[in-house]
């Protein structure tokens, strides 16, 4: 289970207001976790959590952060009012993949999947992110830490 909340910590979302060079979003959505059995292709465990995510994104230096883990920022490409996540996780036996997309001008959609495979079983993880963004500013997203 663990793993499972690892990814879904990972794979959050957003919305908008502009000061200086950050935007705030607060995002709502539904997380489902997979954990899967890769050898027979078999669905084990699957859980649906409704989650809110306050972000912090720095345009000009093209930073995301989630105040729930504000040390750890993630690099961004920001494009046509969009915002591209990508990461590579490498932790302990487990690696894996995020991807998030993030409509901030304007606010609106917001999804994402994680994959993550513990490299000494059989077994993967997949939480997959949908929801939306609405404008957000810098005291609620210190209120959200």
């Amino acid at each position: 289970m663990k793993p499972l909340l690892t990814l879904g910590a990972l794979l959050l979302s957003a919305s908008a207001v502009i000061a200086d060079d950050l935007i705030y979003l607060k995002c709502n959505g539904t997380v489902q976790f997979k954990e899967i059995d890769s050898t027979e292709k078999k669905i084990l465990k699957e859980i649906n959590k409704e989650v809110t995510i306050h972000y912090e994104i720095d345009a000009k230096k093209q930073l995301l952060v989630d105040s729930s883990d504000p040390k750890d920022p993630s690099a961004i490409k920001i494009w046509n009012g969009m915002i591209f996540e990508q990461i590579k996780l490498k932790e302990g036996t487990m690696t894996g993949n995020i991807h998030t997309q993030i409509a901030y001008d304007p606010p609106g959609k917001i999804a994402g999947r994680s994959t993550v495979r513990e490299d000494d079983s059989n077994f993967e993880y997949v939480a997959d992110l949908a929801g939306s963004c609405e404008a957000s500013d810098a005291s609620a997203y210190e209120a959200s830490k």
